[in-house]
């Protein structure tokens, strides 16, 4: 897979999970967001783990957040 597939599957997740680090957005509808201090902290850890073949299955989201030490609410 080239950068640009990768970058792309990476922003495609964090867009389908509720990912976010603005605070408004994650105030107006808490039930359907996560919120990380750094965005790009998330798409770099899905990077790698697309670029080294790395699937967890079953892994839920909190459980990939602590293997990847990303603090979230």
């Amino acid at each position: 897979m080239k950068h640009e597939q990768i970058m792309e599957k990476a922003w495609s997740l964090i867009r389908e999970l509720g990912i976010t680090e603005d605070k408004g957005e994650y105030a107006n509808d808490p039930d359907n967001y996560y919120l990380v201090e750094n965005i790009y902290t998330v798409r770099d850890a899905f990077y790698s783990d697309i670029e080294n073949n790395i699937d967890k299955e079953g892994e839920t989201l909190e459980e990939f957040f602590s293997r990847h030490n990303i603090e979230w609410e």
